[in-house]
Parts: C-alpha cells; sequence; structure tokens
C-alpha cells in the first residue's frame, strides 16, 4: 500500500484501487493506493462493496456516527490482506478515545 495526496489518486484510479483516507489538517486530502498484492484473489469478487463499505466509514467517522463505524470496522479489519489494517486499528483507537 503507498500513501499518496491530492489530485494523484485521479490518474492512478484507472490502473490501481485507490481509498480515500483523511483529510490533513492543511485540507490536504490522503489516498491509499492497492498494488494487486493487496487484494486477494477470495476479495476479487466483493471489491467494489469493501470499497464502499470503506467509503461508508469515512462518512460515519467525518459525521461522528459512531455506532455505524463501530459496525463497519470489524468488517474490513483484515480486508485488503490487512494493508489498511493501521489506518483501521487509528481510528479505533481514536474512536475508543473520543468515547
Amino acid at each position: 500500500m503507498y500513501i499518496i495526496t491530492g489530485s494523484a489518486a485521479e490518474h492512478l484510479r484507472n490502473n490501481y484501487s485507490v481509498l480515500r483516507l483523511e483529510t490533513l489538517p492543511n485540507g490536504e486530502q490522503t489516498f491509499c493506493v492497492l498494488t494487486s498484492d493487496s487484494i486477494p484473489l477470495s476479495e476479487i469478487g466483493i471489491l467494489e462493496t469493501l470499497q464502499r463499505q470503506h467509503e461508508q466509514l469515512l462518512v460515519a467517522w467525518e459525521t461522528k456516527n459512531h455506532k455505524l463505524v463501530q459496525e463497519i470496522l470489524p468488517v474490513l479489519k483484515g480486508k485488503f490482506n490487512g494493508a489498511v489494517d493501521s489506518f483501521y486499528e487509528s481510528i479505533e483507537h481514536r474512536l475508543s478515545s473520543s468515547t
């Protein structure tokens, strides 16, 4: 997994799976680029669903819908060959610190 910022994400979406992460304090958006080794064959058929769930998680986090965040996190942890787990754990930690 690679972390990128800004408009580079749009160019990479044609060849890679790109997931939105967070907005930095300076307003710049961050993304992660998942390479083919980050997506196991067992997840290829549900990749779009996982990407939608990831986006739902971010929207829930941004709107402070902590209940939905708690529901989605266990579904996503371990997906993408664990490449995004450190991000999910960060959200989980911040969630536990804010409640």
